[in-house]
């Protein structure tokens, strides 16, 4: 019998259509080439300040978006053409349905991850191969010896920089896949909890936004979701409130996972 681990695979393989990694692509190259387009009207600190501009693209409004529609448009297709009612006749519903979780986490993952690593592949590794254009810490009153200094300081995760760059860049892009795969499982929960389909594909981008802008009303950015998905832009926060939002949206996901696949032969969707 197949592992857990190979079943999650196969569907991810299986559920790929090309409008999908097509969406995929987008997420991952956009705001890399906005920002190449954009950097160089600034002058920039360091490499930080250019992966900063690169990942403040006008795309990362998008990313709850871009992550639902590339990982559960083939769950929604399978619900609305009565695929996954068919399931029940051949298969554990609640194991299929476990498996197409895991399956869409996987994948949600993978497009954050890569979405982070490759503008900082460019503005940490390329960046000072071509001379370091458009980087002038002086004109921000920052000595040479001052910079890497203040880099630690500047935004979330970047304390990680003490490591060098490559262990911030993969503990930063583990954050974004982190966001990634919690964005593609609401996604999917939702579609298998909710009758209105439509309704269900843009949950996960509301409850991101609102949240986002909640916190922003009563004074607390920090903790929003947005934020906690792009730190870059406000100052850096205490370790607790870095994490906090990613812990909060994490334990609901996988709180509303376990409740609804308990509840699979009952579930509004698959009836």
């Amino acid at each position: 019998m197949p592992s857990r681990f190979a079943l999650v695979l196969t569907d991810l393989r299986s559920s790929l259509r090309w409008p999908q990694a097509l969406l995929g692509v987008i997420l991952v190259v956009g705001p890399t080439a906005l920002g190449l387009a954009e950097v160089g009207g600034g002058v920039y600190r360091d490499e930080l300040d250019v992966y900063s501009q690169f990942m403040i693209s006008p795309m990362i409004v998008l990313f709850p978006v871009f992550i639902t529609t590339a990982c559960c448009s083939g769950t929604a297709a399978e619900i609305r053409n009565r695929f996954v009612i068919l399931v029940r006749a051949r298969t554990d519903l609640r194991s299929y349905l476990t498996t197409r979780v895991l399956s869409v986490a996987l994948g949600g993952f993978v497009l954050g991850f890569v979405a982070a690593l490759l503008p900082g592949l460019i503005a940490f590794g390329i960046w000072p191969e071509l001379g370091a254009p458009f980087i002038d810490p002086v004109v921000y009153g920052l000595a040479p010896d001052e910079v890497e200094r203040n880099a630690l300081e500047r935004v979330n995760y970047s304390q990680l920089l003490a490591f060098g760059w490559p262990v911030y860049l993969i503990g930063y892009s583990s954050v974004l896949g982190a966001w990634g795969a919690i964005t593609a499982m609401a996604g999917v929960l939702a579609l298998v909890a909710l009758k209105n389909l439509g309704l269900a594909m843009v949950l996960p981008a509301v409850i991101f936004f609102v949240e986002t802008m909640a916190v922003a009303l009563v004074d607390r950015p920090l903790l929003g979701f947005m934020y906690g998905a792009f730190p870059f832009g406000l100052d850096q926060a205490p370790i607790g409130i870095m994490v906090l939002p990613l812990a909060v949206a994490g334990a609901a996901t996988v709180l509303a996972a376990r409740r609804i696949l308990g509840r699979a032969q009952r579930l509004p969707a698959l009836t």
